[in-house]
């Protein structure tokens, strides 16, 4: 399916959808709790679905009301559970350690380029530890349990690996350690997945070179939890509303732990006119500069980062973004494809793109790549360029912002389906 965009003015406020990124953590935790915990969140994207489902499969029950959802504690079913991930490369990589925690054989499944993104390190040190699987790639087998030990993986490959081992080692009947061998990049989540832990009771020590886990631990639910607000999806609209409007995304916490909160900071940097309140941020047209933008901490800003600086005076730059090259697409190459479609000079690089800053964005035909993210960032260039843009792909929001484009009609923005 594709949509055309056309051109608008972007005003008015909107609600910011709940993370995904904590949604993920709190699922999982309230699930390996003793007692029912209530989630409070308004609305679901694939992603989150594909987590609940597995832990559906592992014996977990969930129940939706007006409050939110409510989680019931795991009970083992006593068939092999097949775990299916969908496209969620955190439900895979949470889960697969948590699994092999938990039952001695089970199967994940996954779907789009998932079977393609890197799992390697962490399957080597499950291995390491007691852990067998039928094949290299999904779908597999793994068959555990998973042994308490050491764990050694590289900090610049995933941070996803970490938070997996972290919510899993607790449950083991021995201590375990976790060292990072590099210089650890998206710090933030993992400083995320601690801050659930320690909500539902967990202990965990830092070392010199990482983590000490004690075992036979219990998890505690906290009874009521709140899904925080998603910066990395509330980005799209902060960037309408500087290029073009004036917008307010509500339930953004200036604390959160979440790393995309790092858009404030690139787009005051910017020269964007921004008003951060208890109640969310503000975001109204302003000219932009370009700027040197490392987004090594929090790569899934990429997209959105790129058409600012697309509608940015000069030459811009953003560097540290090598895993960008293993998500739902190509971030990179996608990126410069598509800002390049629409007449805008952009010279790819390895861990990034320099990008000339161009007032005049032509409309055009661009590639969604069954990507959410680039989907939602070609849509935010619609709202400034010289004519309609028509993206491929609209579906792929769903995986993350399944109202996304209803969001921005109910803004003043104009598209239709084709």
């Amino acid at each position: 399916m594709t949509v055309m965009v056309y051109p608008n003015n972007i005003k008015g406020s909107l609600n910011a959808i709940p993370a995904k990124a904590h949604g993920h953590r709190l699922f999982i935790a309230s699930a390996l709790s003793h007692e029912k915990t209530l989630l409070e969140l308004h609305l679901l994207s694939r992603d989150l679905e594909a987590t609940l489902g597995c832990l559906e499969a592992l014996g977990s029950g969930t129940v939706h009301d007006a409050k939110g959802i409510w989680i019931t504690p795991l009970n083992f079913p006593k068939e092999i559970p097949v775990l299916d991930c969908g496209e969620s490369g955190s439900t895979l990589r949470f889960l697969l350690p948590i699994a092999a925690a938990l039952v001695e054989e089970f199967e994940m499944r996954g779907t789009g380029r998932l079977p393609d993104r890197p799992l390697g390190e962490l399957k080597r040190e499950m291995m390491r530890n007691g852990c067998r699987f039928s094949s290299n790639q999904l779908p597999f087998r793994v068959r555990g349990p998973l042994d308490p030990g050491k764990y050694q993986l590289p900090g610049d490959v995933s941070s996803q690996y970490i938070t997996g081992l972290l919510m899993a080692l607790p449950l083991l009947r021995k201590d375990s350690v976790i060292e990072v061998q590099s210089p650890l990049e998206s710090a933030g989540y993992v400083e995320m997945t601690l801050d659930v832990l320690k909500a539902f009771g967990i202990a965990v020590r830092r070392t010199k070179v990482g983590f000490k886990v004690p075992g036979n631990q219990r998890y505690h639910s906290p009874g009521k939890v709140k899904v925080e607000g998603d910066w990395s999806n509330g980005a799209f609209f902060l960037a309408m509303g500087a290029i073009q409007g004036e917008v307010k995304v509500e339930g953004l916490e200036k604390a959160s732990l979440q790393p995309d909160r790092k858009i404030l900071a690139f787009m005051e940097e910017m020269g964007a006119k921004l008003t951060v309140s208890s109640q969310g941020v503000l975001a109204k047209k302003s000219p932009l500069k370009a700027i040197k933008a490392d987004i090594s901490a929090c790569p899934d800003l990429m997209p959105v980062l790129s058409v600012l600086m697309a509608n940015a005076t000069g030459i811009s730059e953003i560097m540290g973004g090598k895993r960008l090259r293993f998500k739902e697409s190509d971030r990179i190459r996608a990126m410069k494809e598509n800002l390049s479609g629409l007449g805008v000079q952009v010279e790819e690089k390895e861990d990034g793109l320099k990008i000339w800053g161009n007032p005049h964005i032509r409309g055009g035909a661009v590639q969604g790549y069954n990507d959410h993210r680039i989907v939602m960032a070609m849509a935010t260039a619609a709202c400034n360029s010289k004519a309609p843009i028509l993206i491929t792909d609209h579906d792929a929001v769903e995986k993350s912002y399944p109202n996304f484009f209803l969001d921005l009609k109910n803004m003043g923005g104009e598209w239709n389906v084709l």
